[in-house]
């Protein structure tokens, strides 16, 4: 599983402000604030350690130089294990997410998106 070209902003979705990974994982974080994941996200260029899982280049360039994240699933994690990426803090109102994701592989289970007010629990919005 891996995500590239990433944009969360409040309010309409605009054509810029896109988190591409080719320096770091911009504001965006594994797992904190009191929730409890099972693995981390990982930046990577080419293609990923287990071969035909993830993508061999990545969304922005379309080459083996450009980076993106992933999750290496193969053998690190079991079914129902989950890898928070968490985004900075918005205020209420309006916002837009837009990624490019990459799923492939026998058993890759599924890519949840939640939101989630400060003190509330997370809360599905897309699967």
């Amino acid at each position: 599983m891996a995500i590239d070209d990433v944009s969360n902003v409040e309010g309409e979705c605009p054509d810029t402000e896109m988190c591409t990974f080719e320096i770091d994982f911009c504001s965006w974080v594994n797992g904190e604030n009191g929730v409890v994941d099972d693995f981390d996200w990982l930046r990577n260029s080419g293609a990923t350690p287990s071969y035909g899982t993830g993508p061999s280049v990545d969304h922005t360039f379309g080459t083996p130089e450009g980076y993106y994240l992933y999750v290496e699933a193969s053998d690190v994690t079991k079914q129902g294990d989950k890898g928070w990426l968490i985004s900075e803090h918005y205020e209420a109102g309006p916002h837009c997410l837009v990624f490019w994701y990459h799923l492939y592989g026998l058993d890759i289970g599924t890519l949840n998106v939640y939101s989630r007010m400060i003190s509330g629990q997370p809360v599905l919005q897309w699967r």
